[in-house]
């Protein structure tokens, strides 16, 4: 964890980074946890949801098309 949030601080940008997992080969939520002890929590939206957007944009365009 240590070399993780070494890197981070260092790169001092988390407008970058995108969760993901080696899901169905690790349980998810030990992942959600490990990020979330990671990353300060006022980038936790950004990296879990606003980067991808950035990254895949018919994403956000498909769900404001389902939830008007």
């Amino acid at each position: 964890m240590d070399h993780f949030r070494r890197a981070l601080v260092y790169a001092d940008r988390y407008d970058k980074m995108l969760f993901g997992t080696d899901w169905p080969l690790a349980p998810i939520d030990v992942y959600i946890d490990f990020v979330r002890r990671l990353i300060p929590e006022k980038h936790h939206d950004e990296v879990f949801y606003a980067n991808a957007f950035q990254v895949f944009p018919r994403i956000k365009q498909r769900l404001q098309e389902l939830n008007p």
